[in-house]
């Protein structure tokens, strides 16, 4: 569920922060990567963008 995956991502993105680590994360979910993440790679069937 929605609440969920948003709990998660902020746990790993806490997480990352602490740790100054780097969290690689696959998702079908664009607007929710979008609220999280630092950077986003796009991939379509040309390759990596």
């Amino acid at each position: 569920d929605f609440p969920s995956k948003v709990e998660i991502m902020q746990l790993l993105h806490r997480l990352s922060r602490q740790t100054n680590k780097t969290i690689l994360l696959s998702t079908h979910d664009l607007e929710l990567a979008l609220q999280i993440a630092d950077k986003i790679w796009l991939k379509s069937r040309k390759g990596a963008q």
